[in-house]
């Protein structure tokens, strides 16, 4: 028995045993004492005094537990003492030892420091708690599906909330069940690509159970979950970025089908004189002067030979660079008989001036209407005068001869004189009139060429 004692008293678990008649210790190893930091003479003394160092959170259980070992039961409990301040968990293994009345008569046990054990678990279950909270209530939606059958193995609420399926149908779904048919054997193709790391993945369309169809960008990890290779999933809903990338497409391809229809040259160059961008008109244009299309990017200071322009457009590029708007005419050495008139203005950004915004307009036909508009003023004064001098004369001439008509008596000789006279004078203002119709047909004829011709809408502001 000796032996035994001295044997039990190396092993790292408390041993004892519990005289139930005497309410008494009849064994405990140097353990037991070790485990609640008491003496193993005071635990002869007082063999109760373990139970005021049990967690007051606990004691209720280790009393419960301990009543049925007196009624004949074996037990196993896991409970938290505080020994100087620290808490450590035991887990306590109970047995009674019953007579041939099968009365109670001694309790055996054995007591394990389980802390460190029970901590590492405690700390997984917070670790898991912390996962599955933020898995659950993330904003985003969330799911973990398994690589091989695609089948949902968990959702967060987010994913219920933008999808539309309960938690029980997105279970008995797949991942393909939310995707369009055509976008299935690109996606079973990308899930054979899954591995135990990070990846982002864009352009995928998914279907929410209303039908419509959501754009969306993947976050994957590839991760194990209860025993089956499946990925963690994080979806981000792009469909409003999506929508207005293709109203500004939409609204870009207008506006260049509007700019590319009008005949005034546009362009825009930046702060080192590279052309940003320019209209139809200006690539037929600059493709006469240049030979070829300038492309964005190049300097619009091309040199052409015998041009010696270049640093007039540079100063004025220049000018407008520094904040001011600048209006001139240049005639245009590409297309001959053309002239056009350039205005220039800063594109700002920030209060900063960042390039120069261009319009070029062919006034060359107001210009040659303006040059007929003189010569038909010059006409009309012809006219006027021819009115006012070379009618006058004949007229009063007419007025005269008139007078000296011998009413009276039509028989006088003197009359055929008069009469005479009166058809030279006629003949003399019917050659005034046909010079006047002939230059009011002049001017109408001109006025007729600058009205009828094809004229540019955006020449009237």
């Amino acid at each position: 028995m000796k032996n035994q004692c001295k044997t039990l008293a190396y092993v790292k678990d408390a041993i004892w045993s519990f005289d139930v008649a005497n309410q008494k210790f009849e064994y405990l190893n140097e353990r037991f004492a070790n485990l609640y930091e008491l003496s193993l003479d005071e635990l002869e003394r007082a063999p109760f005094a373990w139970r005021r160092l049990v967690h007051p959170d606990d004691y209720y259980l280790v009393k419960r537990e301990t009543e049925k070992v007196y009624n004949g039961e074996s037990v196993e409990i896991e409970f938290r003492i505080i020994v100087n301040g620290i808490t450590k968990w035991l887990s306590d293994k109970k047995t009674p030892v019953l007579d041939d009345n099968q009365n109670v008569t001694m309790i055996v046990g054995i007591t394990s420091d389980i802390t460190t054990r029970k901590e590492k678990e405690l700390e997984m279950a917070r670790s898991e708690y912390i996962y599955r909270y933020f898995f659950v209530n993330n904003p985003n939606p969330l799911w973990i599906y398994d690589i091989k059958t695609l089948k949902f193995l968990a959702v967060n609420h987010a994913t219920i909330e933008k999808y539309g399926y309960s938690e029980e149908e997105f279970l008995k779904m797949t991942i393909a069940d939310i995707r369009p048919r055509e976008d299935v054997s690109k996606l079973v193709s990308e899930v054979k690509k899954v591995k135990n790391r990070f990846y982002q993945s864009e352009g995928w369309r998914h279907i929410n159970r209303a039908g419509k169809i959501m754009y969306v960008n993947i976050s994957g990890h590839g991760i194990e979950y209860e025993g089956k290779k499946a990925e963690l999933v994080m979806i981000h809903d792009v469909t409003a970025e999506v929508k207005n990338k293709e109203e500004i497409i939409i609204a870009k391809r207008n506006l260049d089908t509007l700019i590319n229809n009008i005949n005034d040259l546009i362009w825009s160059v930046d702060q080192d004189y590279r052309l940003i961008s320019a209209n139809a008109s200006f690539e037929r244009l600059t493709t006469m002067a240049f030979n070829r299309k300038l492309m964005p990017g190049e300097s619009v200071l091309q040199p052409r030979s015998g041009d010696e322009s270049i640093d007039k457009w540079k100063g004025y590029y220049s000018r407008v660079l520094r904040g001011e708007s600048v209006v001139f005419i240049n005639v245009s050495s590409a297309v001959k008989g053309s002239t056009f008139e350039i205005r220039m203005r800063p594109i700002v950004n920030e209060d900063k001036v960042i390039g120069v915004v261009c319009v070029g307009r062919d006034i060359q036909k107001r210009l040659d209407a303006e040059k007929r508009m003189i010569l038909q003023n010059t006409e009309l004064k012809e006219i006027v005068s021819l009115a006012s001098h070379e009618i006058r004369g004949p007229v009063t001439s007419l007025t005269g001869l008139v007078n000296l008509f011998n009413k009276d008596n039509l028989s006088d000789p003197f009359n055929s004189d008069v009469i005479s006279l009166i058809q030279k004078v006629t003949n003399e203002l019917d050659t005034v009139i046909h010079k006047i119709v002939e230059k009011s047909y002049s001017i109408q004829v001109d006025n007729e060429a600058i009205y009828s011709s094809p004229q540019n809408l955006s020449d009237y502001e």
